[in-house]
């Protein structure tokens, strides 16, 4: 796989500027604290345990093979190959118009106090391996949003992906508001492409330090952009 034409991430692999071929984002569920882009690596005061890692199978939305959906236990995908694409220019999750007033009559608004001890997670079940999946478990916390009100809704939209790249689901930045998520390309090469997730520590403050020409992060592998909210 070639890229059809030279990105800011291309020419930075090219010209070899970064440690590692990678960028991760950190979206801070408190408004009133920045988040962070860092190139070149990761903070680990930004995320809990273990970041896991799973291959792009479609480089050009950077799309991971879906296998499975569940609300619960119930599966709401066919067997009809589907992708998930992660995407800080959607605010909400999605899903195509197949599954997507399954999803909304399975949550119907509700006082959010009813929400958090009655609403089931959902799974992205995503292809992790050539023979094994890995289980991404999506809590009511991250999928429904309140008002003022304190009336909790599903923070999701219906949408049709392109036939060439879907069907498939997408996380937004409410997703990425409670997970950590890293875009690796390895050596470079598209080929090897993978997309990894850790659940966010939620409200921290990026730690960065100045230098002449931009913010760094105080970890040594990463360097940082800042976004004041």
């Amino acid at each position: 796989m070639k890229p059809t034409l030279w990105t800011l991430e291309e020419r930075v692999i090219k010209n070899k500027l970064l440690r590692q071929n990678e960028f991760a984002f950190y979206l801070n569920v408190d408004s009133n604290r920045p988040s962070a882009l860092l190139w070149g690596g990761v903070d680990k005061d930004l995320y809990e345990g273990d970041i896991v890692m799973f291959p792009v199978v479609k480089p050009h939305y950077w799309a991971l093979e879906l296998v499975d959906f569940r609300i619960g236990n119930r599966s709401l995908l066919g067997k009809k190959p589907t992708y998930l694409i992660v995407d800080t220019g959607t605010t909400y999750f999605t899903a195509p118009e197949s599954i997507y007033g399954a999803i909304m009559d399975s949550f119907p608004e509700a006082p959010c106090s009813h929400v958090e001890k009655t609403y089931l997670p959902l799974t992205y079940v995503l292809r992790s391996g050539p023979s094994s999946t890995w289980d991404l478990k999506v809590s009511q916390e991250t999928y429904m949003v309140g008002d003022d009100a304190d009336n909790c809704m599903p923070a999701f939209m219906r949408l049709d992906i392109k036939k060439e790249f879907g069907p498939a689901m997408i996380l937004g930045e409410v997703f990425m508001r409670h997970f950590f998520t890293v875009f690796s390309r390895g050596s470079g090469d598209l080929n090897e492409a993978k997309v990894g997730f850790a659940p966010a520590k939620l409200g921290q403050t990026p730690k960065v330090t100045s230098n002449s020409s931009f913010q760094t992060a105080t970890s040594p592998e990463a360097s940082l952009i800042r976004r004041e909210r």
